[in-house]
């Protein structure tokens, strides 16, 4: 009798090994029901269910993706050389589609910790047309904090105020507070936000740093910290799909 292990079906505990269900590069063990007599992997009921690879390679798949801003091909070289697994990029990518859904359940449960500092600024997204289809241009808005949590995204098609202020009450509605100080550099979209004078400190700084009263000392402010993310996510402007909805 395994304690840790329930049937999904009537959730009884009372069951027993089976066997083994064999994928190309994974192993998964095989119950059976002594209650029910049905059997069931362990992943039955998991989000994981019918998928060849194990949910740890997968989940570190998206980890290379999404925190250290790898493109898919990057992550499936990777993956090769350190795990000997071979898995494509294409693959990595349905897994972030796959499981996205639920990544975004977890983040309704576990709230992350927002700062009070917030950066706003956009990039230039330029998608490449083709025989079937006209090339189109537009512009990401990211509300990114000092914690390095993406609070808010807004693809437009334009490059004007009234995009700068959705995506900052965007960026309001998920968080639920007013930051202390947003920076933005200087261009005339994010003058806009001079309507919510007295809620928040707005800097103009672009790569220069500016030194802000902060608590009990001084804050250097600069928009290095979103350019940057800036950078490391256009390698991934062709790849990603929600870019190529623009």
């Amino acid at each position: 009798m395994h304690n840790q292990i329930v049937c999904p079906y009537c959730k009884s505990k009372d069951i027993v090994r089976n066997g083994f269900y064999k994928y190309k590069v994974n192993v998964d063990q095989r119950y059976i029901c002594k209650n029910c007599d049905r059997s069931f992997l362990e992943r039955s009921k998991s989000p994981s269910k019918g998928m060849r690879f194990s949910p740890n390679v997968m989940l570190f798949a998206i980890r290379l993706y999404t925190e250290f801003y790898l493109s898919s091909n990057e992550c499936s070289t990777l993956i090769r050389d350190v795990l000997k697994i071979d898995v494509s990029g294409r693959a990595i990518l349905n897994w972030i589609q796959r499981f996205a859904p639920y990544f975004q359940r977890i983040t309704k449960v576990y709230r992350p910790r927002y700062s009070d500092i917030w950066y706003i600024d956009e990039m230039f997204i330029n998608r490449k047309g083709s025989k079937n289809r006209p090339g189109r241009q537009g512009y990401l808005f990211t509300v990114y904090d000092e914690n390095r949590n993406v609070i808010a995204t807004l693809l437009s098609d334009r490059r004007d105020s009234e995009s700068a202020i959705k995506v900052f009450k965007t960026a309001f509605k998920e968080t639920g507070f007013y930051p202390r100080i947003v920076s933005t550099d200087k261009c005339y979209i994010y003058d806009a936000l001079r309507r919510y004078k007295g809620k928040f400190r707005h800097v103009h700084a672009h790569f220069e740093t500016k030194f802000i009263p902060y608590e009990d000392g001084l804050l250097m402010i600069n928009q290095n910290r979103i350019e940057r993310y800036h950078a490391e996510i256009r390698p991934k402007e062709v790849e990603d799909a929600r870019y190529q909805k623009l």
